[in-house]
């Protein structure tokens, strides 16, 4: 994984694990809030709007690290398939050797340069049409932590927009001091009206 792709995943992963567990908590800004930066007070009238600016952040990194880690690099389920297929590219054996102990663990014995041309190598798995010891075990886990920026960012905002089509406006639904909750439900509001 490159520096940029790394990047990319640490901030969804870390707004995804906010917004998640903001969501999970039921966090939710007294209105109106007051924050005194420097020793400047201010008052927030609507903190429904640092809701929306979670599920925007989440969304935003979420398509971002798909968009380059999916369409613009090799993700790991490409580059097994094109391991499989033998049209991988490789520049030596030492990158082929890298290659097949980064994307099938354990399989390193099955993987070898399957087609040269002038300028071109190709790696192939040869003689393994599926995965086998080991790479049943950490594949699965890879493709779990490959993702895990996305389906992290997922679950959280698809609940916010969830809750906002059944009426809670925020996406939020509000407890009442006894601990039962009874939501209030506003038809189409997308603001609280407080």
């Amino acid at each position: 994984m490159d520096t940029e792709l790394s990047k990319l995943r640490r901030f969804a992963l870390a707004i995804g694990l906010v917004l998640f567990l903001y969501s999970i908590a039921g966090v939710r800004l007294a209105s109106p809030a007051t924050i005194t930066p420097l020793g400047i007070p201010l008052v927030i009238t609507n903190p429904g709007v640092f809701e929306w600016g979670l599920v925007v952040a989440s969304i935003y990194g979420a398509l971002r690290y798909w968009y380059y880690g999916y369409v613009k690099n090799v993700s790991p389920s490409k580059a097994r398939r094109l391991l499989f297929n033998g049209e991988y590219k490789v520049t030596d054996a030492w990158q082929m050797s890298e290659v097949a102990s980064r994307y099938l663990p354990g399989m390193e014995h099955y993987v070898s340069i399957v087609k040269t041309t002038l300028n071109e190598k190709w790696a192939g798995a040869a003689g393994a049409e599926k995965l086998k010891g080991a790479a049943r075990f950490w594949v699965p886990l890879d493709m779990v932590d490959f993702t895990a920026p996305i389906w992290l960012n997922a679950m959280p905002s698809l609940s916010f927009f969830f809750d906002i089509g059944r009426g809670f406006p925020n996406g939020s639904r509000r407890i009442p001091a006894n601990g039962r909750e009874e939501p209030q439900r506003v038809p189409g509001a997308l603001w609280p009206g407080e």
